[in-house]
């Protein structure tokens, strides 16, 4: 703003040497002092909406991941919380600011209206390339060779200019160059006082559905992928005993409804609860939670070191050939980095908990995508599970055990926990399964005997 200072400087020496009347004096330097102040605001403005488009285009190219949002008090605008812990704020357009006054004429005359000023609506725009790059009022932006300016690494800073005229750097603020107009005009930073400004952007909306979050601001579509992992489509608590909602403790024993195979999928296979619609999961959806061996995940002090182990899954409809890491039996909990090389990978801690009636399986996963550098090493450490809970996908399953006599005889309740699957394999069907020992994602039993649900989310 030094130019801008030099141009009060000056101003304040025509105005002494033109003029006696000092209340004319202070008047003007008053009214130059609100037109700084104005210019200033508005490239304030202006730098803090291309660091927000910057944050949303990081977001996308970054693999950054939305872990929550949440509207402002004042309601202006939403503030996004990212997986690498920065913040994003997006804002509800306001009314624009109303044009300075022109400048006063000699003997009393009414002054000529100063140009009409244009805030430069700088956004971001796919190419036929399908990269972004940034744009001036519509057009791409151009730097002092001609060149677009790609939006993945440039980040273009504003200023206005001793001619109140806007500026733009590309280089941090090194050498600057004149923001112009489609016709090629520089584009002025004032307007005439009594001129209403343009309306700002007012559809900044914010929607999403159970894997993103999806934004509008500034006329762009930002998809941007919620932290994600399979355990998150698995519901918190078990199918009631009338199969037509949930009970209510995540770790009781006693209390879920127990179905034999032909039940479960029957009554289950797809089914709506609270506007929700879920399914009874398959072998392979299981398997994107816990692996089928027994030998994988193990709750003894076995201290086990298992890399790259391949394993099948399917999450959303969709096969994976799955990549992990273990570490099992690390003081009876195994940890694991699950999904490696794919949008899912993620840290996964898994525990048995005897606890009498309300013995149970504890799993938190929490997505890793954007975090690169992770290894089981580091999840393998119980301070990593240290930070609030909010941050992880938690789940339960009770060691509910299991009925072979249509329910009136439970066995096992309180040290196993077997859970249908929809796959069958011949007179026998698949269960998740897991004991004080392991979990594993398939174990057989008979059709006939009665077990837990847990469902999945489509």
């Amino acid at each position: 703003m030094r130019r801008v200072l030099t141009t009060i400087a000056l101003a304040v020496m025509i105005i002494i040497a033109g003029c006696t009347d000092l209340d004319d004096v202070y008047s003007r330097l008053d009214d130059l002092e609100a037109r700084m102040k104005a210019v200033e605001q508005l490239a304030s403005k202006a730098n803090s909406d291309i660091n927000t488009i910057r944050g949303l285009v990081d977001a996308l190219n970054s693999k950054v991941s939305v872990v929550s949002y949440k509207e402002l008090a004042d309601k202006s605008g939403y503030e996004l919380t990212m997986s690498d812990g920065s913040k994003i704020i997006l804002k509800h357009g306001a009314k624009g600011d109303k044009g300075d006054k022109g400048d006063k004429g000699d003997k009393g005359d009414k002054g000529d209206k100063g140009d009409e000023g244009v805030t430069p609506n700088i956004n971001v725009k796919l190419h036929t390339d399908g990269l972004l790059y940034w744009t001036v009022n519509g057009e791409f932006l151009l730097d002092a060779n001609g060149k677009m300016v790609p939006a993945q690494g440039v980040t273009p800073l504003l200023r206005i200019n001793a001619e109140l005229y806007w500026e733009m750097s590309l280089d941090g603020g090194k050498t600057w160059q004149l923001v112009k107009d489609g016709e090629g005009n520089p584009v002025p930073a004032q307007g005439p006082k009594g001129d209403p400004g343009e309306d700002g952007d007012a559809n900044l909306t914010i929607t999403e559905d159970n894997y993103a979050i999806f934004i509008i601001y500034k006329g762009v579509t930002y998809t941007i992928l919620k932290p994600f992992t399979p355990l998150s489509l698995v519901t918190e608590f078990n199918v009631n005993p009338a199969g037509n909602g949930f009970v209510t403790s995540k770790t009781d024993c006693t209390g879920s409804g127990y179905f034999n195979y032909d039940q479960a999928v029957a009554q289950f296979g797809n089914i709506t609860i609270d506007n929700k619609q879920y399914h009874l999961p398959s072998l392979y959806e299981w398997q994107s939670i816990a692996p089928q061996s027994y030998e994988i995940v193990r709750f003894k002090d076995e201290n086990l070191s298992i890399n790259d182990y391949t394993e099948y899954a399917r999450v959303l409809g969709k096969p994976f050939t799955v990549t992990s890491d273990y570490r099992s039996g690390v003081n009876s909990i195994t940890y694991a980095l699950r999904f490696k090389g794919t949008d899912m990978v993620s840290a996964w801690r898994y525990e048995y908990i005897s606890d009498g009636n309300n013995t149970h399986v504890k799993i938190m996963s929490r997505s890793l995508y954007g975090k690169p550098g992770v290894t089981v090493a580091d999840i393998a450490q119980e301070a990593y599970w240290s930070e609030t809970i909010s941050n992880y996908v938690v789940r339960y399953f009770p060691a509910c055990g299991n009925s072979t006599d249509s329910g009136e005889t439970f066995k096992e309740v309180g040290s196993w926990g077997y859970y249908h699957s929809s796959t069958q394999n011949g007179n026998s069907s698949w269960s998740m399964a897991f004991c004080l020992s392991y979990m594993r994602g398939g174990g057989i039993m008979s059709k006939s005997t009665l077990r837990p649900v847990r469902l999945f989310l489509y």
